[in-house]
């Protein structure tokens, strides 16, 4: 397992990306990331439409019940696989816990970055 150091800045002139160093603490080496979007942003609406806080909603829950998100927010999750069509209420599962991971995953270490080559090389 890696042992990575990771510092995140927030960028000041949209407060919608960051930069990143990370440091492998393991085997060595670092990479930056100068400019990423922050994950779960829809850039396709203007103003862009920040998802952070219904993303909150979902990983401090143990239980993912209807009534707690409204119908904007409902049909964000379901864009996003975050939710199945029909269903109110059900446990929060790995899977969407994984698939919430992948996405930051992949917004911090993007392919052919810096950043990802500092866990494969």
């Amino acid at each position: 397992m890696e042992l990575l150091q990771i510092e995140f800045t927030p960028l000041e002139e949209d407060r919608l990306h960051f930069s990143a160093k990370v440091k492998n603490l393991t085997r060595g080496g670092e990479g930056c990331l100068p400019k990423a979007p922050l994950p779960f942003v829809d850039f396709h609406q203007q103003p862009p439409k920040n998802w952070r806080h219904t993303l909150l909603k979902i990983l401090e829950s143990d239980h993912f019940d209807s009534k707690e998100f409204n119908e904007i927010e409902h049909q964000w999750m379901l864009e996003q696989g975050l939710l199945v069509q029909n269903q109110s209420s059900f446990p929060v599962s790995k899977k969407l816990l994984s698939q919430i991971g992948l996405v930051l995953f992949q917004t911090l270490f993007p392919a052919d970055s810096e950043t990802k080559s500092v866990l494969t090389d």
